[in-house]
C-alpha cells in the first residue's frame, strides 16, 4: 500500500497573525517515491521570526479517493493494494508547537488541527562539503521519524527553518533525501523581496493528538478490511493491512 500526503503549507512563527510578511522566497522540487514517483513545486517563505512552506503536486487530477487494486490472488485468499491520493494538507509551527491542519483519508473526509511538540532534529555536522551552483555546502546527517538523512546546508544564507520540518541547521538547506531516496528535496531558485501571505482561519477546525490523528488513519484501512472481509464467503480469505503506509513521516 503507498500513500503519500500533500503538505500545502507550513508555517514557523512565533505571532500567528492575519497576514504574514516575508523577506525571501526559495523554491524546491520534492519527489516522493512511495512506488510511483511524484512530483511537487514547492516554496519556503522565510521571515525574520517565522517562515512558511508550502508544496503541492504537478499536473495532478487525483480526487483523494481511495481506491483499490488486486495485489495477490489465489483460490482461497486475495491481497488488495489500498492507493490513496494524496489528500491536502497545512501545518502552522510556533516556536513550541506544531498546528497541523490534516484531512483525513477518503472522499470527504474532514480536516483536523494536529498539535504537538515542535521536534528537535539531532544533526550531525560533517566535514564533507561540496559547491552547488557560487554556494559551498557542508554535509550534515539526522534520523528523523522513521527515515536517515543526507543534507547539504549553505552557511552563507543564514536561513534555519525549513524545508517542510528539516529545520535547525545554521544555514539554507539546498539538498536533503533519505538513504532510500523515497523523500527528496532540491532547491531550485531564489528571490529576496517582500512577500505577503494570508493566515489561514484554523479556529472552525477540531483540536488532536499527532497519535490520535495517526489512529484515524489506522481506523480507516481497519474499516476496508472488515466491509470486504464480511462480503466474503466463510471460506474464502481477504487483507487489507496498513503495514506498508507511506509518508515522509513514517514513525
Amino acid at each position: 500500500m503507498r500513500i503519500t500526503a500533500i503538505i500545502i503549507a507550513i508555517l514557523y512563527s512565533m505571532n500567528v497573525m492575519a497576514q504574514e510578511k516575508f523577506d525571501a522566497k526559495f523554491g524546491y522540487e520534492m519527489v516522493l517515491n512511495f512506488g510511483t514517483p511524484n512530483t511537487f513545486q514547492c516554496n519556503l517563505y522565510f521571515g525574520k521570526n517565522h517562515s512558511y512552506f508550502e508544496y503541492q503536486e504537478k499536473s495532478s487530477k487525483r480526487t483523494g479517493e481511495a481506491q483499490t487494486e488486486v495485489s495477490e490472488v489465489s483460490d482461497d485468499y486475495i491481497s488488495l493494494e489500498v492507493n490513496v491520493a494524496d489528500n491536502t494538507t497545512y501545518f502552522v509551527n510556533t516556536d513550541e508547537k506544531i498546528r497541523s491542519l490534516l484531512r483525513g483519508l477518503g472522499k470527504n473526509s474532514p480536516f483536523y488541527i494536529v498539535e504537538e511538540e515542535c521536534p528537535q532534529i539531532d544533526w550531525t555536522i560533517t566535514n564533507e562539503t561540496k559547491t552547488i551552483g557560487k554556494y559551498d555546502c557542508i554535509k550534515a546527517t539526522a534520523d528523523f521519524r522513521g527515515r536517515s538523512y543526507t543534507a547539504w546546508f549553505a552557511p552563507e544564507i543564514p536561513v534555519q527553518t525549513g524545508p517542510y520540518k528539516f529545520h535547525g541547521l545554521n544555514g539554507l538547506i539546498f539538498e536533503i533525501y533519505d538513504k532510500t531516496h523515497e523523500v527528496s528535496l532540491r532547491l531550485t531558485d531564489m528571490s529576496f523581496r517582500e512577500y505577503t501571505l494570508p493566515t489561514p482561519d484554523y479556529s472552525k477546525y477540531k483540536t488532536i493528538s499527532r497519535q490520535e490523528y495517526r489512529q484515524i488513519l489506522s481506523s480507516f484501512f481497519d474499516n476496508i478490511a472488515n466491509k470486504l472481509s464480511g462480503r466474503a464467503d466463510r471460506n474464502f480469505r481477504i487483507e487489507v493491512s496498513s503495514s506498508n503506509f507511506k509518508t515522509i513521516e513514517m514513525e
